[in-house]
């Protein structure tokens, strides 16, 4: 069986590796990959570039995960995306080392490999700190000093890795490990205080929650989107399924396999319906979805498991007291970084075989490999779009609504950028050109939002002179249509305006 899993791990490397350096130039996924793009092509010089309303969101990003990225592009857009596919697959190589050969399945490193982001390279990071605290055998004291540096990296990458580090130390105190467990606390604390900027900067990750963040956390957990009927569906299929194939027998095991195929059946309708919204489709990918044998680690008996419920307040710890910058298609990261030590208390516990375990590997499968379609389409889209817009745009540039303008970084540069999230808005701007003399200018939409026929019905006082209308992905096609505006600077609608 592990010459097997070696053998998916290598077809699973050579996959993603050429799916990371051919994948679309541009293309970008969530909203933090977009707005790292964004400061790529305005050299951090964004907030300066941008007009009205267009803001640029502050997702918590370290100064440490900016420098890293910021590094990594100046060889080149090919060799960015490859680099942190390495880290990804040498995250999941990492893992096989040390006896968890499907970890690179079971944690979401597929997606971190398409998409650069941090997630990789903070497992790769705080793995072997979580493997020498966790094995039966007692580290060294050289050992477990390096893999807290390490970790202390990690965490600042990643603050909310912090609540693992703690259930670590607090486990290997409890072991009689007291020792090894004042090492890496006084290693990580010391790395620590040298970062004490990366970590300030996720400091509003802990401020006071709202019933909204709770909300959102939650969905980012259980996958809870706007139709929260067939999300139930999705969930109490999931759960009962899963507990049935831990029963003894055929019959229970047969219904539980029944129950797991309906739920999946049903997300996957959801999740590659035409009539989802972008934003329906990305509040389908929860920590649920991604990874559903997280339910078979959930499950009693809890007795001798401080691992296991441990992690389970953290995760409650994690929903109701985090408040995550609203990018709702990020891997969701407050229950993410704990799945290694989910995975870990798996297999010491023996959950890691039999029929419930191989179900829920199963369809972990399915729906990496779904996420991963329209990723890399979602992807593609947004390539598209630039491609075919960058020539045909001029400055200056109205987006609305002005999140969209995160999508086509690119446009960015030598551009003005301005920002309109309705009418009133959109006039604001327009006025603003007529009194400092610009005739000209150009205005972003997407295909369905009838902004300008709103504003200036029957092409008063601007009609356009040009309309390019593009369109992007393959699976769920998105559209946008480009203005060229002319206004007539005589037209008595100004006047009335500005009264």
């Amino acid at each position: 069986m592990l010459k097997r899993w070696n053998t998916y791990r290598v077809l699973w490397s050579l996959l993603v590796l050429p799916a990371a350096w051919f994948g679309p130039e541009h293309g970008s996924w969530s909203l933090e990959d977009q707005l790292r793009r964004l400061d790529f092509c305005t050299h951090g010089d964004s907030l300066a570039r941008t007009h009205n309303s267009v803001v640029v969101a502050d997702l918590g990003v370290t100064p440490l995960a900016t420098a890293l990225h910021r590094g990594a592009h100046a060889f080149g857009e090919r060799p960015y995306r490859l680099l942190f596919a390495i880290i990804a697959v040498g995250a999941g190589w990492l893992c096989a080392a040390g006896g968890y050969a499907a970890a690179w399945l079971l944690i979401p490193l597929t997606l971190s490999a398409i998409i650069p982001g941090e997630y990789g390279l903070t497992l790769l990071l705080v793995w072997p700190l979580l493997y020498l605290l966790t094995r039966d055998k007692r580290p060294g004291a050289a050992q477990i000093a390096v893999a807290a540096v390490a970790g202390a990296v990690a965490t600042a990458l990643s603050p909310l890795l912090i609540p693992v580090i703690v259930i670590l130390l607090f486990q290997a105190g409890a072991r009689g490990w007291s020792r090894e467990a004042i090492i890496a606390a006084g290693c990580w604390g010391i790395v620590a205080s040298f970062l004490s900027a990366e970590f300030a900067s996720h400091l509003p990750l802990f401020a006071a929650p709202s019933g909204e963040s709770i909300l959102m956390n939650l969905r980012r957990v259980a996958g809870m989107d706007s139709d929260p009927v067939w999300s139930g569906v999705v969930l109490a299929s999931w759960l009962m399924g899963t507990l049935l194939m831990t029963r003894n027998g055929t019959v229970p095991r047969t219904a539980g396999g029944g129950l797991l195929a309906v739920g999946f059946g049903v997300f996957q309708h959801r999740l590659w319906s035409a009539a989802l919204t972008s934003g329906q489709i990305d509040g389908q990918i929860s920590l649920l979805a991604l990874a559903p044998w997280i339910l078979l680690a959930g499950l009693p008996p809890y007795r001798r498991r401080p691992t296991g419920v441990a992690l389970l307040l953290a995760l409650l710890f994690g929903v109701l007291a985090l408040r995550i910058p609203e990018d709702p298609q990020a891997l969701p990261v407050a229950a993410a970084v704990l799945l290694p030590l989910w995975l870990i208390d798996l297999k010491k516990n023996g959950r890691d075989r039999g029929p419930a375990f191989v179900s829920l590997l199963l369809l972990t499968a399915l729906n990496t490999a779904a996420f991963s379609a329209i990723v890399y389409d979602r992807a593609q889209a947004t390539a598209d779009h630039v491609r075919l817009l960058e020539p045909r745009a001029g400055s200056p540039l109205v987006i609305s609504p002005p999140k969209l303008g995160f999508e086509v970084a690119p446009l960015w540069r030598q551009r003005e950028i301005y920002g309109a999230h309705d009418r009133d808005q959109l006039l604001a701007t327009a006025l603003e050109f007529r009194q400092t003399h610009v005739d000209t200018f150009y205005l972003l939409l997407d295909a369905h939002y009838p902004l300008y026929v709103e504003t200036f019905p029957g092409g008063k006082p601007a009609w356009p002179t040009q309309m390019t209308v593009t369109n992007g992905g393959t699976i769920h096609r998105t559209q946008r249509r480009l203005y060229q505006l002319v206004t007539n600077p005589t037209d008595s609608l100004w006047q009335q305006w500005e009264q």
